[in-house]
């Protein structure tokens, strides 16, 4: 939808552009996302909008996530309040308020950092109303995880204020006069600076007029409870389900469907581009999934190998952007050590880790790394075979450049072509490390996400005890207890289960019950 382009046809306001730009700065409009989209520019060159009657650059919305892709330093978050879909880029700080630094897990202390939002979840969003390639966006400037029930209650509230300020044909009028100083800063990440100084605007006085007063009072009580953020600690105990059914009054207006939810795929930038706070062996672990999964899908498509690829320690340590990585990881753990010696010994003296040393660090910080994959229930055992080509590159590798390295026909023994590749294309700080070769028998991983919809398509209609004529959501418990007498399945949880039917329910799922398809 594109964003209208012509300015109000109303009567300029009798305020300058500086009172009414200082007024938008220091306050917010609680709206529908289709208001974001109406709402028309106030004067060309001008950095606000007109709600109906009101001068508005900052909004507050609330509604359903309905899809997150995260970035190098923000997420792309879509919000669907039952009118409109909107884009809200959110650019979390070091200090978020509405996501404390307290109860943090030990992934999150050692910087792996968990999802901002995710999908299904009600949102309120307060951000900076702003004009892109004939769009709209949100630049958020406040998020927080609410109840479902505080989104019929915005609906309700903002039904209210379009009756009562919004469409009114009465010229607007400032009840206080503009902040001038410069008490907060919108442009700035949300972090940085204080929320207290922004506050709601008020319209008691005017609800009273039309309304009873019990009603003009609970809207005035709204209004003061948000100037305070509800901090995300205070819902991390609501039960949330993985498909919550909405009310009638905030049903999406178009959810977008799995395939479309992959328009947005996750950025991973090159091992060889990340900031050094980020080079951790937990970012080496996710990198790793996601080399992982992204080769199980690359071969997979292409049929190479039939019945599902599995892939071994010694593959993974021959990927060239996970063995920058993990030599990048070693070094700087190495640096991290001789800094804490430094400070308990100043006399101290730095040992460079020879070559020798820094393969037997790495090989070591993959078996840490795949073993914790395991654990976590990230990847599994796979007693399917071992993909035997080139090692190919994760997400942050063009289509141009994967396709080149898989019609590579070099084997896994040939050390002296892999480690040229690397330190060709990843930098001159890559030294050569020479790989052994894979032992017999060697243990293969796959995706969990990839493994059980392999399985299911083989073995999920050969499990016993399961009653193939109830819906696939009563089922995923007996599916789950069926594959946990699996040694290999130990640390899959329910809701990886229910993911992967989901995925299949296109084609298995046939009017209300499961068929195979063959």
């Amino acid at each position: 939808m594109a964003c209208p382009v012509a300015s109000s046809s109303k009567p300029p306001l009798p305020y300058t552009n500086r009172e009414l730009f200082s007024y938008t700065t220091r306050n917010y409009e609680k709206c529908w996302v289709k208001d974001v989209w109406e709402m028309q520019p106030y004067e060309q060159g001008q950095e606000f909008f007109m709600l109906g009657r009101v001068p508005c650059r900052v909004v507050e919305i609330v509604g359903l996530c309905v899809g997150a892709a995260e970035y190098e330093a923000r997420w792309k978050i879509l919000v669907d309040d039952g009118t409109e879909v909107i884009e809200c880029i959110y650019r979390p700080g070091p200090e978020t308020k509405s996501f404390p630094t307290v109860n943090k897990t030990k992934d999150q202390q050692q910087g792996f950092s968990s999802p901002v939002v995710k999908v299904g979840w009600p949102l309120r969003v307060r951000g900076r109303v702003q004009s892109y390639r004939e769009n709209r966006e949100l630049h958020v400037i406040f998020l927080d995880r609410v109840r479902y029930n505080d989104e019929p209650k915005h609906w309700k509230e903002v039904h209210m204020l379009h009756k009562t300020n919004y469409d009114l044909d009465e010229p607007f009028q400032m009840t206080s006069p503009p902040l001038v100083d410069d008490q907060m800063d919108i442009d700035k990440p949300v972090s940085r600076k204080p929320l207290s100084s922004l506050k709601p605007h008020s319209y008691a006085s005017s609800v009273s007029s039309a309304k009873p007063t019990s009603y003009a009072k609970s809207i005035s009580q709204a209004a003061e409870s948000q100037a305070k953020p509800i901090s995300h600690a205070a819902h991390t105990t609501i039960s949330v389900p993985r498909t919550p059914s909405p009310s009638p009054t905030s049903i999406p207006a178009s959810i977008p469907k799995s395939k479309e939810l992959q328009a947005y795929p996750p950025k991973f930038r090159h091992p060889s581009r990340l900031d050094s706070r980020n080079v951790t062996a937990n970012i080496l672990a996710r990198y790793t999934h996601e080399c992982i999964s992204h080769a199980w899908s690359t071969v997979t498509q292409s049929s190479t190998c039939a019945g599902g690829p599995g892939f071994t320690l010694n593959y993974i340590r021959r990927v060239p952007g996970l063995a920058l990585l993990a030599q990048r990881v070693v070094k700087a753990d190495a640096k991290r050590a001789y800094r804490e010696a430094k400070a308990k010994d100043p006399n101290a003296r730095r040992q460079r880790p020879t070559g020798v040393d820094l393969g037997k660090r790495m090989k070591r910080l993959f078996e840490s790394t795949v073993r914790r994959l395991l654990k976590d229930g990230s990847v599994v055992l796979w007693d399917g075979p071992a993909y035997n080509g080139a090692p190919i590159e994760g997400p942050w590798r063009s289509a141009q450049s994967q396709s080149q390295s898989q019609t590579q026909t070099s084997d896994l023994t040939m050390n002296t072509t892999i480690n040229t590749t690397a330190s060709t294309t990843m930098g001159e700080d890559y030294e050569d490390v020479e790989v052994s070769d894979a032992e017999q028998d060697e243990e293969c991983y796959a995706p969990t996400a990839g493994a059980l919809v392999h399985v299911f398509k083989q073995e999920l209609f050969k499990l016993p005890g399961l009653d193939w004529s109830n819906s696939k959501v009563v089922m995923t418990d007996k599916i789950y207890k069926a594959l946990r007498r699996d040694y290999r399945w130990q640390n899959v949880n329910q809701e990886q289960v229910l993911d992967a039917l989901k995925s299949m329910e296109d084609v298995y799922f046939v009017r209300g019950g499961w068929r195979m398809v063959i």
